[in-house]
């Protein structure tokens, strides 16, 4: 089986408040994020939004196909941590690629 994490839990804003909290003690830690943050923007600025976009809808649709291909994803089984796992298919189990990614749950 193929284990995957989903969370089941709504995404929660945080407070304003509690933001100014963390960066009093995370002071370094945010400057090194808004650094690398402000260099990836540029990165991708540099490439074009558009042309990432649809590099990142290309890969996406290239990861589909390929866990089609390797896992059964019509019997999707429950797991601890809100994970869920899929069965590995005959395909999957002779191929490499598909066979490292495999875990058994």
């Amino acid at each position: 089986y193929l284990n995957r994490m989903v969370s089941s839990k709504p995404k929660v804003t945080m407070l304003e408040e509690t933001k100014a909290r963390i960066l009093k003690y995370q002071v370094i830690d945010a400057q090194i994020f808004d650094h690398f943050n402000a260099s990836f923007e540029q990165h991708i600025d540099r490439i074009g939004r558009e042309k990432v976009a649809s590099q990142v809808k290309e890969f996406q649709e290239l990861r589909e196909t390929f866990e089609n291909k390797c896992f059964n994803k019509n019997n999707i089984i429950k797991g601890p941590y809100n994970s869920i796992s899929w069965e590995i298919t005959d395909y999957g189990k002779n191929k490499k690629c598909c066979v490292y990614i495999f875990t058994d749950a």
